[in-house]
């Protein structure tokens, strides 16, 4: 990250082509974000994002009571991405898998050009300003795997924290944008719990250093502080979101990775610490004028990764809003004393390695184009054949599936064949019937009681977990069908079993190679 330009740092050699060497820097950058952000792979909750914001798209309003699972009773269901599935279905509707694909690059690339523009406009060069973004990058890159409602959390975080900078500037009327902003959030994510303690630590650190009389200031912030806050309240659900958002957001959640905290010994944990030491250090050693209410929300920020991996991204956001420009001046100063102006090399050769540059990045778009085609879904990953088999039979039952494999079948067979548990966990699953569900997959306890407690018809596991071997065991099941990634079981006395049978001979083996989605 060192020798980021300045504005004062950009004049060229004799005979350089300083345009050529910028838009060639900024062609393979921008190439580079396009074709890894549109690598794309189906992750389990991709069928369930597609089917339920069709179903919006069907009836109208969002879905409050489920009709895909034998195991949600009443429990009311509380859909907080209702807004983002509804986008997503409508564009799956438009245009496949290959515009859910361009929607994913086109999030990716709204937050890049917010965080770009917004290091710009503090002064860095474009050039230092896409080294930036393009570091911090790197933890917010793995959210973008799959096309996801959080991705719409990343890009308005990225607006939240450039109007605090602007208000920090003097101009406390950008605040009011927020307002909208809010009002939008808490329809397509959750993550906006994570805006309003954004805006909470920075009015209450802008307030207690804040250079004019307190009460002054507070009568600029504090009502639209107050407005974006309550526009959260403008949802389905009301303040019944809040309650809900609350109570998962201080729960552990240690049995999905994303929600662990991250590894300081990782790969991940490494880029980590390592952002965290250059903010640290550009906010310590830069000349430029620090704000104590932004320092403040980037110290919240940086504890956020040690609570759950996922918030990773919003750390790096933050960090590059924040501390990036300080960053940039040490940087540079760093630069100019171990290479001085006189010494720089290639600068008479920038024109030629610009044109090489945007040749590079023609080559990456090139080969990025396929992966606009489809949405690769790995048969070693899902149970495509069973799948297929309880389709062929036409059966109506309930089955006990394994977590991840959830969204997957009531995309392919649901309301049909109703599932014990998807990814929608707590949003419409009690926290009884859910543990249930653990238990069940980790063979632990009574884990036959899904099966004993409730009117499960049929299993759907993966070979290799516990309680595949103890299905073999269990009185009364039958193995219907095994390939190499799942086993389906039956209970013998449930009259349509006979129809599985029957359609086995007309499925096909799985396949081996990945395909199409869905």
């Amino acid at each position: 990250m060192g020798g980021l330009p300045t504005p004062d740092d950009r004049d060229p050699a004799p005979g350089a082509s300083p345009a050529t060497w910028r838009v060639g820097i900024g062609s393979l950058l921008f190439a580079t974000f396009v074709f890894r952000l549109s690598q794309t792979r189906a992750d389990p909750d991709l069928w369930g994002h597609l089917r339920f914001g069709d179903d919006l798209l069907r009836t109208g309003r969002p879905v409050r009571a489920d009709t895909y699972s034998y195991l949600t009773g009443d429990r009311p269901w509380v859909n907080h991405e209702w807004l983002a599935e509804g986008i997503m279905a409508l564009v799956y509707r438009a245009g496949g898998a290959p515009a859910l694909v361009g929607l994913k690059v086109l999030l990716g690339t709204a937050l890049i050009a917010v965080l770009t523009l917004h290091l710009t406009r503090r002064g860095l060069s474009g050039l230092g300003a896409a080294l930036l973004v393009a570091y911090a990058m790197l933890l917010v890159l793995p959210g973008f795997e799959s096309l996801r409602p959080q991705l719409w959390t990343y890009v308005l975080f990225a607006l939240l924290l450039m109007l605090t900078d602007r208000a920090e500037e003097g101009a406390t009327g950008w605040l009011w944008a927020g307002v909208p902003l809010f009002a939008l959030w808490a329809n397509l994510h959750g993550g906006v719990l994570a805006g309003i303690g954004v805006v909470g630590v920075w009015v209450a650190a802008h307030l207690a250093w804040c250079e004019r009389g307190w009460r002054t200031e507070a009568w600029r912030v504090l009502p639209p502080a107050a407005g974006m806050v309550l526009a959260s309240l403008a949802n389905p659900y009301g303040a019944g979101l809040w309650t809900f958002l609350l109570g998962t957001a201080v729960g552990p959640r240690r049995d999905i990775s994303e929600w662990r905290p991250v590894e300081l010994t990782s790969v991940e944990g490494a880029i980590y610490l390592v952002a965290l030491a250059v903010g640290i250090g550009g906010l310590a050693g830069s000349r430029r004028p620090r704000s104590p209410a932004q320092v403040a929300v980037f110290a919240c920020a940086a504890v956020l990764p040690l609570l759950a991996r996922r918030h990773a991204a919003l750390f790096a956001i933050a960090g590059v809003a924040v501390a990036g420009e300080h960053v940039a001046d040490v940087s540079v100063r760093l630069a100019r004393r171990f290479c001085p102006r006189g010494q720089r090399p290639m600068r008479d050769r920038r024109a030629m390695i610009g044109w090489l540059l945007i040749g590079q990045a023609a080559v990456l778009l090139w080969l990025a184009a396929p992966h606009f085609r489809r949405v690769d879904v790995d048969p070693r990953v899902y149970p495509a054949r069973a799948v297929a088999l309880l389709r062929a039979s036409g059966v109506e039952g309930h089955l006990a599936v394994f977590y991840d494999w959830g969204e997957y079948v009531l995309w392919h067979l649901g309301p049909r064949i109703k599932v014990s548990v998807d990814g929608r966990r707590e949003t419409v699953y009690s926290d009884g019937i859910y543990r249930e569900n653990l238990r069940f997959a980790d063979g632990t306890g009574e884990w036959n009681s899904l099966l004993r407690s409730h009117d499960t018809h049929l299993v759907l596991v993966p070979r290799g977990l516990p309680v595949w071997n103890l299905m073999k065991l269990e009185p009364g099941w039958t193995l219907l069908d095994e390939d190499a990634v799942s086993a389906l079981f039956g209970r013998r006395d449930w009259a349509p079993l006979g129809r599985i049978q029957a359609a086995k001979p007309g499925v096909s083996p799985a396949p081996e190679t990945p395909r199409p989605f869905p």
